[in-house]
């Protein structure tokens, strides 16, 4: 299963990268393949030491610690080697307020986020500084202003698309309220594209870059070198997840219904999701062919469950060329990457319940569902015969 993973920085990442690739001909000395987070080595480091405040109220320095941090990264574009250098810093002396009308709605200080490019001489290639305010375009106003100032994250470079890819997380202290965007700079510092990423108790996306580099997921779009971006939402639907399957497909997963007011019986008025019985049982989930933009297969899926946000049990097994999708009621969903793309449905009761031992040609998959946890035994030889077992969790 997929896992998001939140990094508040607390003090000084040094992050190192040597990324080796071999260069195209086609691009005049470019990557084949995009650095990926992967390639991210942290070295820790003694966190900064904050004095306490010594009135009841947090101070700034508490709330927000640390005030700045950078960090040095090398890579290596086209035969060429670059040296990257990120900065956050908070100015708590300048003041950011967002008002709704007489009311102060959110309240915090000026964050500063620059990003310098050098070549191997350590001679100035770019330089782009950024305010909180550019990102007012992917993330509420009243989070952005709340949020300290944090080390973007570097997720990779693209070479069909030219740019560095970057994740920025905004959070309200002491809260779990948390977003993050995602940046697309060029290297010459140029802004190519800002958009939507992860949020705490949103859709099951991770921000993700195709191996290709062609594709990159963001929270509301597929953004593509190819063509023009796909948007994730839809009418009459609200987004519960998306993943990239492969470099060329990817897979979205909806309720379909809309928000009405309701009553509660204290006599409170919020705004309820609601389906109708036969949005319940129509197609849900879409496998997109990133390439064409086109739907190549739907089927039904009621797997996701949510608790802080949503959660989609699935994993992928190269050697099968197979997306294995959980719903803990009912079996298994298997999505084939194969053209043509097909998806079919497993019942728990087709499948084998597992006996030692592992035989040598099975792969073993744990997905976690809502009430219990599933380690599936996929023959590789064999991928229809799969033998599960599994464990119940503390919410059966």
């Amino acid at each position: 299963m997929k896992h998001k993973a939140i990094c508040t920085i607390w003090g000084i990442l040094l992050l190192l990268i040597s990324c080796q690739q071999t260069e195209s001909s086609q691009e005049g000395g470019v990557d084949h393949h995009p650095l990926t987070a992967a390639s991210i080595q942290p070295v820790a480091v003694a966190p900064n030491t904050i004095a306490r405040a010594t009135n009841a109220e947090p101070s700034a320095a508490q709330l927000y610690a640390p005030l700045r941090s950078s960090a040095d990264t090398l890579l290596r574009i086209g035969g060429q080697q670059l040296y990257l250098e990120l900065q956050a810093r908070l100015d708590t002396t300048q003041r950011l307020v967002e008002r709704n009308g007489q009311d102060t709605a959110a309240s915090g200080y000026q964050g500063y986020f620059s990003f310098v490019l050098r070549d191997s001489l350590h001679q100035l290639l770019a330089k782009r500084v950024l305010t909180e305010q550019t990102f007012y375009k992917a993330i509420e106003h009243e989070l952005v202003i709340s949020s300290g100032a944090h080390l973007p994250m570097l997720l990779g470079y693209s070479v069909p698309m030219k740019t560095l890819i970057f994740t920025l997380s905004f959070a309200a202290p002491e809260t779990d309220w948390m977003c993050n965007a995602v940046l697309l700079l060029d290297i010459q510092g140029r802004v190519r594209r800002l958009s939507g990423g992860y949020s705490v108790g949103g859709p099951a996306v991770d921000v993700e870059l195709a191996r290709d580099g062609l594709t990159i997921l963001t929270g509301v779009e597929i953004l593509r070198a190819s063509g023009s971006p796909l948007p994730l939402q839809r009418s009459n639907a609200e987004l519960r997840g998306a993943l990239l399957l492969n470099d060329s497909l990817a897979l979205t997963v909806y309720e379909f219904g809309h928000y009405q007011a309701e009553r509660s019986p204290e006599g409170y008025v919020s705004q309820v999701f609601r389906s109708t019985p036969s949005q319940q049982r129509q197609p849900n989930a879409f496998v997109l062919n990133t390439r064409t933009g086109q739907t190549v297969n739907r089927f039904r899926y009621d797997g996701f469950y949510e608790e802080l946000g949503v959660t989609i049990p699935w994993d992928r097994l190269a050697s099968t060329h197979t997306g294995y999708f959980l719903d803990d009621k009912k079996g298994l969903y298997l999505v084939s990457e194969a053209p043509p793309t097909r998806t079919s449905f497993r019942p728990f009761s087709s499948l084998t319940k597992f006996t030692p031992p592992q035989r040598r040609s099975e792969v073993a998959l744990t997905l976690n569902g809502y009430s219990k946890a599933y380690m599936l035994y996929v023959d590789t030889l064999n991928p229809a015969s799969i033998r599960y077992q599994y464990e119940r969790t503390a919410l059966d």
